[in-house]
């Protein structure tokens, strides 16, 4: 071989080329994987095209340097090269083409081959053209190039190198033919470039330049064009090792993507092709087509972006797939599909590309994972077919549909297909027209698909209603799925939204097949589930209209799904609440701690000593949980907790812990009673009748919400916009512990800025009283002025919030917190009541119901709109939205497991404090408390002792005051307004706010919370130290108070808010004596104060019967008539503890210290058959037996003196009379035999 012919054969075969997509192919031996590194890898650089390009050196490198590189050297000289040498070598070039060209058959030895050019003695060896070896080029491999000369398109170097080769070979057509002198094949490349200069494209090095071994063919932004596609697509067919072409934004139409489709049916390890940003038109898409569809099938990944496909040429190629079970993703995103809709209202037999889709996804051969078609024009029918075939298909698991318009319909369809499909991961359907009822069926389509991971629903016109259906899916499904739902507009409203989520009390007509119905039959049977009161009185099913209805008997069970989809951090928490419970449990060793470190045996320990004896136990609590706990137990304000205490706290911290493991794992849902382990789940045709129903009746088990539901549910309202109106929809059906509303309340805090209102969205919904006053605490710092401004705003709601619900309201239902007062005092009442029906096992259900009307009530002396009343569920179900509605409340609580009532000491501390008990007088009382003791235990014996024994002039008295109040009850909304506005101290708290909030500037108190009356704004500073580390439960560590998550604070800020709030107490406590004492203030006033602190001091506690009377005894300024009829202070207080005392059954030691006057009022307001003891029922009774109560007392009285032994009504000091009263009790006129009676009995 002369020196001519290597030169030629280098410049065919690598000028241009050298190093390019199939490098892969050329360097290594067929039977060696390709992915593996070759044993020399040699890639180009650049090419050679300037103007001093006049020879192209071949620089040989080591096996290690791996690489060649053409450069430009004129001094060079090809005669330190000899014809040895370029013999040897051409062999070694034509070894490793001849590997390229036979592919995977030929066996190749690359350790024979050491280099694949010419090696060289010195650094730089270089070719030269002469005579001689120009000479020897055949006129096959040269006669193209001559005749191309002229091409504008050739560069300089190329014009230069043809026209030297002119010159140096005058006669080429004596030049040997090919084969014969060049007897070799061609590789790809040297085919691509001499196909380029046959047809006068200039060759681009660009579009084969490689520098690494891959396997890809990366040619995206090229600009190739359609003739420059031509030529590559004929290497292309022989590049047997490629996988991925990405062709994408090479300016391609038909005449240069079909070629290279052409090419890519015979490769046979083609698996992804992308060809975005080009013109597919209709030949494309039949060679797409025909591509799809070759056996055997290898296309894994085809992407189509930007395409200009639209339905047409979409539906040709999509239809191809069916029966393809290769193909895994398919990116039609940003084309035409859809455009083509409008016409099928003319042409019904058209097929679109969405419906050719849908039937892709219906197939049973499909496995297409990742489907892509944001930024079309998918609506109307199409949409609502692709969103059907969802239902059906189990291979999708990504779902683009960003920027369409599914609407109203489609979305509806898309949501009840969610309800069936098990393996949808990702769903990303923001921009899509989605109004109120749309989103509300995506919503329950979403909460029952246990398999979605993400959903994206940024952007739409969802309304109020899809606010509200978003917050509340967003509580459902915790942790297991990221929902986003970013600047949608949620102040629309949706005529076709009938379904009112905030009042779901009704009965429900529900046709299975209609999308919006059965979402609202999923919606109903889960709000039931998890609310805590409302219940499903009826429900049946029919199958068609014709058919006789099926009765469904629903049961509640807990469903433990909700373990399966913990995370990482959820179940660290599970463990740890595991850990909590077992360290509470062993209460034995707890009461040996609490004695070794009550050093002085006094039975309490200091703060820190409980901090420490917790640690001890296993309990890890911050100081901020130390203040709460602290702020429950101690409340005489001396900085120290008793035993009994630390006892109830650890058995509150055992069930704290064992409920939060429950919201965890369990799931709360309804099943049809032959079937309890499986959900109910609505058919997709038939009729659901339902009659949903509030039982005010508080349920076993109902949603408590969790820290994940508080975590998901404030990221998504703070996506979206409003905050506070949204977590205040995510919480509305649930209750909320102490942790989670505190959370709350920061975020909803930063977006209104005033305390007041965001604790009355809160407070409603928290689930025990003593977390509620806590939360106040917390918010409040104890500031007297904010504290006040709460009380207004919630108004008589405070009281069944506090836990103390007893006593006299008077509502206005056009309110809302009137109304939320009165459903959570029918919620009490009906709850205490069924519990008592449960236990009364004779008399028919009769025993045990101490109502004023026989009517399991605790509601009493109603009135509404000015006439009696009766209150029952059936009377105000549903609620009316405007009256006035006045009443007694008189109920009995018991207290739950390890609930601790006040201790003797505890309670002489507080009344010294308050100075209703002089400094010296501590021995005396807690002397006081020990008589009482004495006296009950007495009593109890059966010793015959009575501790109150009523005399015929007080019986007289009592029976008198009841007439006059029942009398007058239309008169007593005025009276009590009349004595509040007398109870009045004018102060001026906006002057003694200002002055507040001044000295906490002087003291650089920026971390307590500031007040400001009128119109609140939101201090930077003053919630710095209340904000705790946003975190799911894994902030929580083994033995911590179950589900705290707040932020440690330094001992430096614990001591400085400990001094603040003792500080604020001391001043609390001296304004109290300081008002005691002065003479411009009333004793009205003075009362009204001193009962107003007992009921937020006490209000926590479990009091006993003695703790009572010697309140009652001590608080002497409560003898002030409150209201002339209706009673006095020390009435109003005993009323309002009533509903806390443990030992109801010695409430003759209240009675004692108690007038006549008072007793009749306590009779008429609490009830006779709550307060007479029929254990003790010596005494002389005045009784209306028009009145139902008073006549079940005479019945009482009757049994008691014929069964029990000895003399009781034949007494001979029995005194009996009857005297005829004409009275009407409620609206109800009393019969002919009415009469009071009088008895004593012995």
């Amino acid at each position: 071989m002369t020196k001519s012919q290597y030169t030629m054969a280098v410049l065919s075969s690598n000028s241009a080329l050298i190093a390019s997509c199939c490098c892969c192919c050329c360097c290594c031996s067929c039977d060696v994987d390709v992915t593996e590194p070759p044993e020399r890898l040699e890639v180009f650089d650049n090419i050679m095209d300037d103007d001093d390009a006049d020879i192209f050196s071949v620089h040989n490198r080591s096996l290690n340097s791996s690489y060649l590189k053409p450069h430009k050297d004129p001094s060079a000289s090809a005669a330190n090269a000899t014809k040895q040498e370029f013999d040897n070598e051409f062999e070694d070039l034509d070894d490793a083409e001849n590997v390229f060209e036979e592919g995977e058959d030929h066996q190749h030895d690359a350790s024979q081959s050491n280099h694949l050019f010419p090696p060289s003695s010195s650094a730089n060896s270089s070719v030269d053209f002469d005579d001689e070896n120009m000479s020897q080029l055949s006129v096959d491999s040269t006669s193209h190039l001559m005749g191309n000369f002229e091409d504008p398109d050739l560069s300089r170097a190329t014009k230069k190198f043809i026209s030297s080769l002119r010159a140096k070979t005058p006669n080429l057509a004596e030049l040997p033919r090919a084969g014969t002198g060049l007897n070799r094949p061609n590789s790809p490349r040297s085919k691509y470039i001499m196909k380029c200069l046959s047809g006068g494209v200039n060759p681009r090095a660009s579009l084969i330049l490689r520098k690494t071994l891959t396997k890809e063919l990366y040619l995206q932004h090229y600009g190739m064009g359609d003739d420059m596609a031509k030529m590559l697509a004929e290497s292309l067919a022989e590049l047997p090792f490629i996988n991925s072409i990405n062709i994408a934004d090479n300016n391609l139409t038909d005449e240069g993507m079909k070629p290279l489709l052409d090419a890519a049916m015979v490769m046979p390890k083609l698996t992804t092709l992308d060809m975005s940003d080009n013109v597919i038109g209709p030949a494309t898409a039949d060679a797409l087509a025909d591509l799809l569809t070759k056996d055997p099938p290898t296309l894994e990944r085809l992407l189509l972006r930007k395409a200009d496909v639209d339905d047409f040429e979409g539906e040709r190629f999509v239809t191809a797939l069916l029966g393809n079970t290769v193909i895994k993703e398919l990116d039609l995103s940003n084309n035409l599909i859809g455009h083509a809709e409008i016409l099928n209202t003319v042409m019904p037999d058209l097929l679109t590309a969405t419906e050719a889709i849908a039937e892709l996804l219906r197939s049973d051969t499909c496995r297409l994972e990742t489907l892509k078609l944001s930024w079309n024009m998918i609506r109307l029918d199409s949409g609502i077919d692709l969103a059907k075939s969802l239902e059906i298909n189990a291979s999708l698991t990504h779902l683009d549909l960003r920027y369409n318009s599914l609407g109203h319909d489609g979305g509806q369809a898309l949501g009840n297909s969610l309800m069936e499909n098990r393996t949808l991961k990702t769903l990303l359907i923001s921009n899509n027209n989605l109004n109120s009822t749309a989103c509300f069926v995506l919503c329950i389509g979403v909460e029952q698909n246990l398999a979605l991971k993400y959903v994206n629903m940024d952007e739409n016109p969802i309304g109020e209603a899809g606010a509200r259906s978003l917050m509340h899916v967003s509580t459902a499904v915790g942790s297991r799925l990221v929902l986003s739902a970013a600047r949608c507009n949620t102040s629309l409203r949706d005529e076709k939204f009938w379904f009112d989520q905030a009042r779901p009390c009704r009965s429900y007509n529900l046709d299975l097949s209609c999308n919006y119905d059965r979402a609202v039959a999923f919606k109903v049977l889960s709000l039931v589930a998890n609310h805590p009161t409302i219940i499903i009185n009826s429900a049946s099913y029919q199958p068609t209209r014709n058919t006789k209805p099926e009765k469904i008997d629903f049961v509640q069970v807990q469903l433990t799904d909700k373990e399966d989809f913990l995370d990482d951090a959820q179940k660290i928490v599970l463990q740890n609440l595991y850990k909590l419970q077992e360290c509470a449990k062993d209460i034995e060793n707890v009461e040996r701690l609490f004695s070794s470190f009550d050093k002085d045996s006094s039975g309490e320990i200091t703060r820190d000593e409980f901090k420490d004896l917790l640690v001890e136990i296993g309990i890890e609590v911050t100081e901020a949980q130390i203040t709460d706990v602290m702020s429950v137990y101690d409340v005489d304000g001396g900085g120290t907790i008793e035993l009994s205490e630390f006892l109830s706290f650890v058995r509150l911290q055992h069930v704290e812990a064992g409920s939060r493991i429950t919201d965890m794992i369990e799931s709360q849902a309804l099943v049809n009673v032959n079937s309890k382990t499986i959900r109910y789940k609505p058919p997709r045709v038939g009729f659901l009748q339902l009659q949903v129903f509030d039982s005010y009746s508080k349920k076993e088990n109902f949603s408590v919400l969790t820290t994940t539901n508080r975590n998901v549910s404030s990221n998504v309202a703070e996506k979206m916009g409003d905050v506070s109106t949204l977590i205040t929809y995510a919480f509305s059906n649930s209750k909320l512990r102490l942790s989670e509303a505190y959370n709350y309340y920061v975020t909803m805090y930063s977006d209104i800025g005033d305390k007041a209102r965001v604790l009355a969205k809160l407070l409603p919904q928290m689930a025990l009283s003593s977390e509620a006053r806590i939360l106040v605490s917390k918010v409040t710092h104890d500031d007297p002025v904010m504290v006040a401004r709460v009380k207004q705003t919630l108004g008589l709601a405070m009281r069944p919030i506090f836990g103390l619900a007893n006593g006299f309201y008077s509502l206005n239902l056009t309110k809302n917190v009137d109304r939320i007062c009165f459903m959570k005092l029918l919620e009490l009442s009906t709850t205490v009541n069924s519990k008592r029906m449960v236990l009364s096992k004779m008399g028919i259900g009769r025993i045990g119901d101490t109502s004023q009307h026989n009517n399991w009530s605790c509601f009493r002396n109603e009135f509404f709109n000015g006439s009696p009343v009766q209150i029952t569920i059936d009377a105000f179900t549903p609620l009316p939205q405007v009256g006035k509605l006045e009443f007694d409340f008189s109920g009995a609580l018991r207290p739950a497991f390890g609930q601790v009532h006040l201790s003797d000491n505890k309670l002489t501390k507080v009344l010294m404090n308050m100075t209703l008990v002089p400094a010296d007088g501590r021995d005396a009382n807690i002397k006081l408390l020990k008589r009482y003791t004495k006296d009950s235990n007495s009593t109890v014996k059966g010793d015959g002792n009575m501790i109150y024994t009523p005399k015929d002039t007080t019986a007289v008295e009592t029976g008198n005051v009841q007439y006059e109040f029942y009398d007058n009850l239309n008169l007593r909304e005025e009276a009590v307004t009349n004595a509040i506005r007398a109870e009045e101290i004018k102060v001026d708290f906006m002057k003694e706010w200002h002055e507040e909030k001044k000295r906490r500037e002087d003291n650089k108190e920026d971390d307590q919370v500031t007040a400001e009356v009128g119109s609140e704004q939101r201090d930077t500073n003053s919630i710095a130290d209340d904000v705790p580390v946003n975190k799911m439960d894994s902030t929580s560590r083994p033995g911590t108070p179950a589900g705290d998550t707040f932020t440690e604070q330094p001992d430096k800020s614990r001591n400085r808010d400990d001094a603040v709030r003792n500080a604020q107490a001391e001043a609390g406590r001296e304004r109290l004596r300081q008002l005691l004492k002065s003479e411009k203030i009333t004793d009205g006033a003075k009362a009204a104060r001193i009962m107003e602190n007992l009921q937020d001091l006490l209000g926590d506690y479990w009091i006993m019967a003695k703790h009572l009377a010697n309140i009652v005894k001590v608080f002497t300024v409560g003898n002030a008539i409150h209201t002339k009829l209706f009673g006095t202070y020390r009435v109003e207080l005993v009323v309002s503890l009533f509903s806390r005392l443990i030992d109801v059954h010695h409430f003759d030691l209240v009675a004692r210290e108690l007038t006549g006057f008072e007793m009749g009022c306590l009779y008429c307001r609490l009830g006779w058959l709550n307060i007479f003891n029929t254990m003790k029922p010596e005494g002389a009774f005045e009784l209306a037996l028009s009145r139902w109560e008073e006549r079940q007392i005479a019945k009482i009285a009757v049994v008691l003196s014929v069964i029990e032994p000895g003399m009781s009504l034949c007494d001979p000091n029995l005194t009996l009379f009857v005297c005829y009263r004409h009275e009407t009790v409620c609206g109800t006129p009393p019969p002919i035999s009415a009469c009071c009676q009088s008895f004593a009995c012995s």
